[in-house]
């Protein structure tokens, strides 16, 4: 399926993007997805979120150990949903 009917599908509201490499690109994409989508996407928000040492801390054996089975880029991305949501919990992590 596409990106749109991911969404969708899932019922996200936010799609949280790092301000590091790509971002920009990124938004593009996720925004044309969305774009002429109808009423079940209209209401999606994009917000671009800091994402300074998420990699780095995604990859530390403390992260392993709170999210395991998953791997880092998934951890990544969940750290900055995590900051979307509550950045300054997740910054002094």
């Amino acid at each position: 399926g596409t990106l749109r009917e991911w969404i969708a599908r899932h019922g996200v509201s936010v799609v949280a993007i790092g301000n590091g490499t790509a971002s920009r690109e990124t938004q593009e994409v996720v925004a044309e997805a969305l774009a002429g989508g109808g009423p079940a996407v209209a209401h999606v928000r994009i917000s671009v979120v800091n994402e300074a040492g998420a990699s780095v801390l995604s990859v530390t054996e403390p992260a392993a150990a709170a999210d395991p089975g998953t791997d880092a880029g998934t951890r990544g991305a969940a750290s900055l949903a995590r900051r979307l949501q509550d950045p300054l919990a997740e910054l002094v992590k």
